[in-house]
């Protein structure tokens, strides 16, 4: 009944007819055919509602013949019948509205005990609604009243400033999350200059190799990227070791004439995987138990990429 009476109020209000609905053990929801609507339009439907509750206003059932429900559908007193031969029958509140449905029923709107819009959802059909009708709005009242309590609780602050500190939270968290980013950025520079250090230029290439348990894939990335910019002549061949499979990451300097994309791709053709990149960063998985044999097949095919390269004038001459 509580269904019924908010699909009238939203039919006649705001033009936004029902397409389908669910009734639950504790919330109940409507699909209507309406884009977004207004916080203050859902509780002016809210209050019309429940006034119409309060007015308790008689809910009475009675069967007609199918000819006669056609003449009210064509009259516009029935908005839709069901696809069924015989009787139909209907459901009138009173002076409000009238539809075809074969459930069970209030005998009067008053016995509804009144109706709680809780929020909407946006649904390929148009516009969720959830509501709970009677003692189940009071417990579901209940339930977001004590939310609320135990995140005042928690932010130490009455529950009327809740959106301020929660708002506060956010920007503090986005404005923290830019410094983190930062950090990062920082912190991959220093280590990309680090490891460029530590590794020396041996037939033309400097080729670095590193596998971290510490790392997550994101800063491993950033750090052969970075590496890649901060020294000439240099490979790197890095991997996240954060779980299985194993996240390994190819970068090459500028000045390198190879395809990181084609030798990791291929590489991992050999073994049954896929991944690959541009020729400048690449990356792909491979499962732990294989992530030595891979580095080492990587770090072969630069090699001869570099030695290829190096002795080719020497070919052409």
């Amino acid at each position: 009944t509580g269904q019924h009476l908010l699909s009238a109020v939203l039919q006649r209000e705001i033009h936004a007819p029902t397409v389908s609905f669910h009734l639950g053990e504790e919330v109940s929801t409507i699909d209507v055919a309406s884009g977004a609507i207004a916080p203050h339009t859902l509780e002016r439907v809210e209050r019309i509602a429940n006034e119409m509750i309060a007015e308790d206003r008689a809910v009475a059932a009675r069967v007609i013949t199918r000819a006669e429900a056609e003449a009210k559908l064509a009259e516009g007193k029935l908005s839709k019948l069901p696809d069924r031969n015989g009787d139909i029958r209907l459901i009138e509140i009173a002076d409000y509205d009238l539809n075809a449905c074969g459930g069970t029923h209030m005998h009067s709107t008053g016995q509804i005990g009144g109706m709680l819009l809780r929020g909407t959802e946006k649904v390929s059909r148009g516009l969720r609604i959830e509501f709970a009708c009677g003692l189940r709005a009071v417990r579901a009242a209940r339930g977001d009243a004590e939310i609320l309590r135990k995140a005042a609780g928690i932010l130490t602050i009455g529950a009327a400033d809740i959106p301020a500190a929660v708002e506060r939270l956010r920007l503090e968290a986005k404005s923290a999350a830019k410094e983190r980013l930062q950090m990062r950025e920082e912190l991959a520079a220093y280590h990309a200059a680090r490891l460029a250090v530590e590794s020396q230029i041996r037939d033309g290439l400097r080729l670095v190799e590193r596998v971290w348990k510490d790392r997550d894939r994101d800063y491993v990335r950033l750090l052969a990227s970075r590496l890649a910019a901060a020294a000439p002549s240099t490979a790197a061949i890095l991997c996240a070791q954060d779980g299985d499979p194993v996240r390994v990451v190819l970068s090459r300097s500028l000045d390198l004439n190879l395809d990181c994309g084609r030798i990791m791709k291929e590489a991992l053709a050999e073994r049954g995987l896929r991944g690959g990149g541009s020729a400048d960063l690449a990356q792909g998985d491979v499962p732990a138990a294989q992530c030595a044999e891979f580095r080492a097949a990587l770090a072969n095919s630069i090699r001869a990429s570099v030695a290829a390269e190096r002795d080719r004038p020497r070919a052409m001459l």
